[in-house]
């Protein structure tokens, strides 16, 4: 009866143990390339004419790539964090750095900061950490989300500026409490 399954058939108390079926839908690194590709990225300016429409004799703007700034991305490093995650992070990364012009810090965490590293479009390589292709991982431990939200706003008190944050876990750990104001985060 339509009436029942509205209203339910089990007492309010009951527990039901639900698995996801299927494949996950969202496509991280998708999310991730416009996240950081977004329209602020980029300026438009006349002194860079768009090219298209020159031979009518029409001067456009053109499409100045502006770079996004400071861009950090914090990596899960805790022992729920697998080879499999971290190389599928690293490969996004090491896009990134390859394909805009932007300061890019690549921060490791479990418990505590393990290790930080700072890239710029000339620097490919960090001797600690390695390259954002191939890198060493530092931690283990348990995780504590909140590490690089910490770390982020100890930055922005100290005057550096940051752009975007990256956090990339498999959230099984301790989350902030509030989102951090002004600082565009995925």
């Amino acid at each position: 009866d339509l009436q029942q399954k509205l209203a339910g058939s089990l007492k309010g108390g009951a527990l039901a143990e639900i698995e996801a079926s299927g494949q996950s839908r969202i496509d991280w690194r998708r999310m991730l390339a416009r996240f950081v590709g977004r329209d602020g990225a980029r300026e438009w300016s006349l002194s860079h004419p768009n090219r298209k429409h020159l031979w009518r004799g029409i001067r456009l703007p053109g499409v100045v790539a502006s770079g996004v700034g400071r861009v950090v991305v914090a990596i899960d490093t805790s022992g729920s964090m697998g080879r499999i995650e971290h190389s599928q992070i690293l490969a996004e990364i090491d896009a990134l750095r390859r394909t805009a012009a932007h300061e890019l810090v690549v921060m490791q965490f479990d418990t505590a900061l393990q290790a930080i590293a700072t890239f710029t479009p000339w620097q490919v390589c960090d001797h600690r950490l390695g390259t954002t292709n191939t890198m060493r991982m530092h931690g283990g431990g348990g995780t504590d989300i909140r590490v690089p939200f910490q770390w982020a706003e100890e930055e922005r008190r100290a005057g550096r500026a940051i752009t975007l944050l990256v956090v990339c876990t498999d959230g099984l750990g301790t989350l902030p409490e509030r989102a951090p104001d002004g600082l565009p985060t995925l």
